[in-house]
């Protein structure tokens, strides 16, 4: 396995824009027939069903002229109505199959509508999980929630109708145009001179509606931000806390008036068409009449025929009028989707490399060699040369002044990020060099800010290990010393902890944390302390529940308690992204330096107070 990887350019890493590039419509006209391909059968399927339709839709007309112009003069002949009897039972009976089959049409056309609308869905989540972690520090969660839920609906109706509705349409236009013209073409010709009047201010108002459509999505992903941002535990503590309720309501409000604007707009826009399409409408059938009227009295068509001629006119226009809507709708549709192709079309900032093998297990040494890391191109380096060396099993501990880099140092291990300069090593292989899942298979992470599911306190714990067995679950908790605290619960492990554990107490979610890293049981740790105060039971179950982790693991430690400086085999001092004494404990304070001061302002107070 090479230990290398290709290397680095060296630059620093530009930040995510907040707005994509707009897609090429051909991408997106590639991208949406992409989305038909897993059901092309069943597209076929309903092309056959929706030709069937069609063809017994052109039929009533017809059927009126044989009974106009054939069967009631044969009536009057035998004096018997037997002649009308096969085509009243066709005017009944032809309208009710192509319903019946226009009803398998829906179907099918829903099943693949949904189909493409779960299979985008599903696309989409799978990409925001390859991205990195800066793409989720520079996006708001709204604007995720929005992309996949309220974009994916909004195309809804483009996907599930649009081509079945597009084919049929243009199945009855050419069918009706080919009857017409077999009828009289001179009255065929005459009745077509209006049909551009349906079909020319579609193309602008498309590229409206495709415009309004972006903005309207863009500010209903502002107005979600704002809701997750207000509308959650700490938004609403710090809401009410400060007072700012009626500032966020107003907030609110001037957001949803906005999108209302929006929506107001987007479905009005346009609608100015349908004067012209009435106008038309009305002059096509008057000319029908006029000029299809002198051919009857000149005895060149039957009235039958002009009767048929002006009912196919009349739904002639029909699939015209609505293959222009359904062209102003794409165009909508074409906006909103664009920018779900766009996060499709992300590329992640950390990826694996072509070849990237799987890590395997590991002694955990770590080895930073001359890393630089930078968040931004514009700011200083958050990580400038940074070389240190851990072996397996031993504690390192890293303390400096806040935005020494610290946590930087936490998050290139498991590679959040990738740096811009030099290499990580673990057990002298290039972190780069192996897939993302096995190296992050054998790190375990215990933050200061305890996440946890709104689920129970069993399916938070099976997330480091699901196929973990219910003894094995048991063991982690007893050993992180919160088993007990577990069983005395009204639910036991099936109570539910909600949002982010807010049902728990800092130090039982701490202890959560640490029973969870215990079931994963990692060969390399990364702990970063927490920096609020604690009870002192709690603070001796931490202590008590974080030995047995820690025990034959090496550890990458945020040090916030003297305890943890004092156990460990070596301590990482950083300043200002910079990597400026290392050694243990007693040597740091001998040479006096940053640490030394470190000491007496952070941690000597922890001595007075444990004495």
């Amino acid at each position: 396995m090479p230990t290398t990887p290709a290397a680095s350019n060296g630059q620093a890493p530009t930040a995510i824009p907040d707005a994509p590039p707009p897609v090429p419509d051909s991408r997106l006209w590639r991208e949406a027939l992409a989305c038909f391909r897993p059901y092309r059968r069943t597209a076929a399927l309903t092309g056959i069903v929706i030709v069937a339709s069609g063809a017994l839709n052109l039929a009533p007309p017809l059927l009126v002229r044989g009974l106009i112009d054939d069967a009631i003069p044969a009536g009057r002949v035998t004096g018997s109505a037997t002649p009308l009897i096969p085509y009243i039972l066709g005017l009944v009976f032809v309208p009710l199959a192509a319903s019946l089959i226009g009803l398998g049409q829906q179907y099918l056309s829903t099943q693949i509508g949904q189909g493409i609308l779960s299979d985008l869905r599903n696309r989409l989540f799978r990409s925001l999980q390859s991205q990195s972690l800066r793409f989720f520090t520079t996006t708001r969660a709204g604007e995720i929630t929005s992309r996949v839920s309220e974009d994916v609906a909004e195309i809804r109706w483009a996907i599930a109708e649009t081509l079945p509705e597009i084919l049929s349409n243009i199945i009855l236009v050419v069918g009706t145009l080919t009857v017409l013209f077999w009828m009289s073409w001179p009255l065929a010709l005459a009745a077509c001179a209006t049909l551009p009047g349906f079909l020319l201010p579609a193309r602008r108002v498309g590229r409206w509606r495709r415009k309004l459509a972006e903005e309207t999505q863009e500010q209903y992903a502002l107005m979600m931000g704002l809701l997750q941002d207000v509308l959650n535990v700490g938004g609403y503590v710090l809401m009410r806390m400060f007072n700012r309720g009626d500032e966020e309501a107003r907030r609110f409000a001037e957001r949803n008036a906005e999108l209302l604007r929006l929506r107001l707009k987007l479905a009005m826009v346009g609608k100015w068409m349908t004067v012209f399409v009435a106008m038309f409408g009305a002059v096509g059938p008057a000319v029908v009449y006029w000029y299809g009227g002198l051919l009857v009295i000149e005895g060149r068509l039957s009235l039958g025929a002009v009767i048929a001629f002006v009912a196919y006119l009349t739904g002639l226009y029909r699939p015209v009028t609505r293959l222009a809507g359904v062209y102003t709708s794409v165009q909508e549709a074409m906006g909103v989707f664009g920018r779900i192709v766009a996060w499709l079309d992300r590329v992640p900032e950390v990826r694996d490399l072509p070849g990237a093998a799987d890590l395997g297990p590991v002694r955990g040494e770590i080895e930073f060699y001359h890393v630089t890391f930078s968040y931004n191109a514009e700011r200083a380096p958050a990580l400038d040369g940074v070389t240190f060396t851990v072996r397996p099993g031993q504690l390192a501990a890293l303390v400096g002044p806040s935005g020494a880099g610290k946590t930087t140092v936490t998050y290139l291990l498991p590679r959040f990020y990738d740096p811009q300069k030099g290499v990580i090593r673990i057990d002298g292989i290039d972190a780069r060099t192996v897939t993302q899942r096995s190296l992050t298979a054998q790190v375990g992470m215990v933050t200061q800010d305890t996440y946890l599911f709104h689920d129970t306190v069993r399916a938070n714990l099976l997330y480091a290990r699901p196929e973990a067995t219910f003894a094995e679950l048991e063991a982690a908790c007893g050993a992180a010393h919160i088993h007990d605290f577990i069983s005395g619960l009204p639910e036991g492990y099936e109570t539910v902890v909600g949002e982010r554990g807010v049902k728990l107490s800092g130090g039982e979610r701490q202890r959560l944390a640490i029973a969870r890293a215990i079931l994963k049981d990692p060969r390399i740790l990364i702990l970063d302390e927490a920096t609020s105060a604690l009870d002192s039971t709690s603070e001796r179950l931490i202590q008590e529940a974080l030995a047995p982790l820690m025990r034959g693991r090496t550890t990458l430690a945020i040090a916030h308690r003297l305890s943890t400086i004092l156990k460990a085999d070596v301590i990482l001092v950083l300043e200002g992204g910079r990597l400026v004494e290392s050694g243990t404990h007693a040597e740091l304070l001998r040479r006096g330096k940053l640490y030394s001061q470190l000491y007496h302002e952070q941690f000597e107070r922890d001595v007075v107070h444990t004495t």
